[in-house]
């Protein structure tokens, strides 16, 4: 603190700047993914699948995939950003800490919700 004549007018506070300190992500589930240029080949299939978006854990869900179900054949692979990953519950990439991916298949029923009429809407 400086003083200029009795009480103090200013008051400064002089700190020496840190070296700069990475975050921490709080989660046991952090970790940094690969990052890759063009969609990588899975086994993931779209057979005897509905219509609708699927992580696939076989690339940690960096990939999620839509399936045509009854409107198509194949399926179109697309890549989460870089160190983001597909978030099964919400149907969007993600932070790595915030998706549990081993779960992902366990979710994929949430896709039978598209074209779901609820009965308001009848």
């Amino acid at each position: 603190m400086m003083r200029l004549f009795g009480n103090p007018l200013i008051t400064l506070h002089l700190y020496e700047p840190r070296a700069p300190r990475r975050a921490v992500l709080q989660n046991s589930r952090c970790q940094i993914l690969p990052e890759y240029d063009t969609v990588p080949k899975t086994s993931f299939s779209c057979q005897g699948r509905t219509y609708g978006y699927y992580a696939d854990p076989e690339v940690n869900c960096q990939v999620f995939h839509i399936c045509p179900g009854a409107y198509g054949v194949g399926h179109y692979s697309f890549l989460c950003p870089n160190q983001t990953v597909f978030n099964q519950a919400y149907l969007v990439c993600d932070h790595p800490y915030n998706v549990d991916c081993s779960t992902a298949d366990g979710l994929y029923s949430i896709n039978n919700n598209f074209f779901a009429l609820d009965d308001n809407d009848l």
